[in-house]
């Protein structure tokens, strides 16, 4: 499984014109000469906030997950994942109703974002937290071409424009983006419980803190 498609009652052009129209408003945060965009949850309300690379893993809603222990003075400067989650000045009224439709479903959205990727270029092979620590993402494109993808070890995949998608960043991964024009993606970090999907199951386990189904990776 390198990306899962989910059902979810999003009207994705009202998303993509809505977002696209409140962030071409406001300067791009530039993360690399690749990566870039603007948070639609933050932990001080600026679409500026949550721009870092590392941060400290989610142990799930009511901290079901194993416990997260700073070793290193860096560690201990992380921000959790929990912590973003105020709406940031760029959020319009239906990006409020995306993320309370995330919300009813018991997906948890935090950290959400509009990720822009550059036309010709890529991120480098990462991996978001250590393997047995759950964290998956939510990806829905706003504007791509046949020539973005998202690889895995298990291989890579186009996320077409009108899907929504779950994919696992626990594990190394990278986007790549081969076409003419820059990528927009609205992603959020996302903690399954209901379960709305089948490979992205938030287990609840406090022993192993890690949901994907052993399959899902075969």
């Amino acid at each position: 499984m390198i990306a899962e498609v989910i059902e979810l009652p999003i009207d994705i052009d009202r998303l993509r014109d809505e977002l696209m129209g409140q962030v071409a408003q406001k300067p791009i945060v530039s993360r690399s000469a690749a990566v870039g965009g603007w948070a639609l949850q933050s932990t001080n309300g600026s679409y500026t906030d949550g721009w870092d690379m590392e941060f400290n893993p989610y142990n799930g809603p009511h901290n079901l997950g194993p416990q997260f222990v700073p070793i290193n003075d860096k560690q201990k400067k992380l921000r959790a994942v929990q912590d973003y989650r105020l709406p940031t000045e760029i959020n319009s009224l239906y990006l409020q109703e995306t993320l309370n439709i995330l919300e009813a479903q018991q997906l948890n959205p935090r950290k959400a974002r509009v990720i822009r990727l550059s036309a010709q270029s890529e991120s480098a092979w990462h991996q978001d937290g250590v393997s047995h620590y759950y964290q998956a993402r939510i990806h829905i494109p706003l504007i791509t071409n046949p020539k973005c993808f998202f690889e895995n070890k298990i291989g890579k995949v186009h996320m077409e424009y009108g899907k929504i998608y779950l994919v696992h960043i626990n594990q190394p991964h990278r986007i790549v983006n081969e076409g003419s024009e820059d990528r927009y993606h609205f992603v959020a970090h996302i903690w399954d419980r209901k379960p709305v999907s089948k490979f992205h199951i938030y287990l609840q386990d406090k022993n192993l803190g890690c949901s994907y189904l052993p399959e899902s990776f075969d």
